[in-house]
Parts: structure tokens; sequence; C-alpha cells
């Protein structure tokens, strides 16, 4: 039995109504999430964001927020996610082409977690497949990223898809980084040939699997994202969640 929330990683939707983000927020409500991550909040104001989320009855769990935005503008972006209630800020990108890179993460993460967990939210740090794939003094970058970190400097949000892309089990990798491992990002992949995406429950993700994982974890979020789609966006968006329902 599934006994999280679920949520849309809007990032998803980015093609459908252009130029008018509030119908985005107002169909995925309307489709039956619950909650929201951000990527991008399109020129709406935190005193205008609160209010209507609050009516639409969406709880904005996450932000994928640009490194640079982290090391350059934190105060602004912690003054709006704390003003619409926001949980956690997410680093979604960085490039590991050499193990500087890898340290500049982990320089930043300690650097701007304790600002981040005075307001109220946490810091995480999401994955493609180069996290598992790249890997530094025998390590992956993801491994690293975790061993150079405290618990409340970052944590991590957990890409299944990309997991799997890599060759991961993403139960296997949710057991080895336990209570770090905080939120799930759900997608689903055709086949191990192709790893191309699909709607959650249509390809060979074993997302039961994945959700009794997140219950013996005691999740409060799974959140769809789906980087490409190939029918309309919101059809996608709402077979996913059907299909999680059902699990």
């Amino acid at each position: 039995m599934m006994k999280q929330k679920i949520a849309l990683q809007l990032y998803s939707l980015r093609n459908s109504v252009k130029g008018d983000f509030k119908a985005q927020l107002q169909t995925a409500a309307a489709i039956g999430y619950q909650g929201v991550e951000f990527a991008g909040m399109h020129g709406i104001s935190a005193e205008e964001m609160k209010p209507f989320l609050e009516k639409l009855k969406l709880h904005p769990v996450g932000a994928h927020t640009p490194f640079n935005e982290l090391e350059n503008n934190l105060d602004e972006v912690i003054a709006y996610h704390k003003t619409i209630g926001t949980q956690y800020l997410v680093i979604p990108y960085a490039e590991f082409r050499e193990k500087a890179d890898a340290e500049k993460v982990v320089s930043l993460s300690k650097k701007i977690s304790p600002q981040i967990r005075a307001a109220g939210m946490r810091l995480l740090y999401h994955n493609h497949s180069q996290e598992f794939t790249v890997r530094f003094d025998g390590k992956t970058v993801l491994e690293l990223l975790r061993d150079q970190t405290s618990p409340e400097e970052l944590g991590f949000e957990l890409d299944v898809f990309w997991a799997i892309h890599a060759g991961f089990d993403p139960v296997d990798v949710m057991e080895q980084f336990g209570d770090r491992c905080v939120l799930v990002h759900a997608k689903d992949m055709n086949n191990i040939q192709d790893k191309k995406m699909t709607e959650v429950g249509t390809g060979i993700v074993d997302f039961r699997k994945i959700i009794a994982q997140c219950n013996t974890m005691e999740h409060l979020w799974i959140i769809v994202e789906q980087d490409e789609i190939d029918m309309d966006e919101y059809k996608s968006v709402e077979i996913s969640l059907k299909n999680l329902q059902k699990m």
C-alpha cells in the first residue's frame, strides 16, 4: 500500500500553456497532484504564489535551484521559498569532469546549508547518471558527495530512472544512503536497450518495490518527473499519477 503523497516536478510541463504558469499549476491540481516541485518561478512573486498554492491545495515540496543562484543569490532564494513554505531546495545538476567539481559542490553545501536550515528548509542534490558512472578515488560522485558532507549539510533526491540508466538498483541505493535519501523522482524506462523515458507504470521499473522501500524509510513524497514526453504533457503526467495511485 502506498503511504506517500505524490508531487509533480513542473519541468515536465515546460512546453504546455507557455506563458501561463498558473494554468500549469491549476491543471496539476485538477489532475490530482498533492504537491509540486518547481523549476523556476516564472516571474510570480512569493506574495502572489503563496495564496495561489493554498487555493489549489498544492504543497510546495521543493524547488530545483541552479547552482549559480544558490551561490550568488542565496538570500533572495531563501526569502522567496520561506514565504511560500517550500521544504527543500535542490541542486538540479552539476558537471563532474574532475574531482575539483565534486569538491565545489561539497564546499557550497557546507557554506549555504546552515542558512537554509535556519530558514526551515533542507538542501538536497538531484542525480543524473553521471553521479554513478564518474568516479574519483574509487568512489562514485554520489558517494563522494555523501561522504564529504554531513546529513545536515546535504541530502539527496534520488532519480530512479537515472540510477537504472547507469546500471544501479535504486532500492539498493536507497538502502545504502538511508535517511540521506530524502526524496524520490519517479520516471519509467521503456526497456534496458533503448533506455527511453516513459510514463510511470508503462515500462520496466519495479515501482512497487520502490514504493515498498519508500514505506520502510517513511518517505512522505514521491515526485513524478519526465524530462522527455512523446504525447500531450498533461496526459503523460496524469498517466504517471494514476498508475502510482493504483500501486
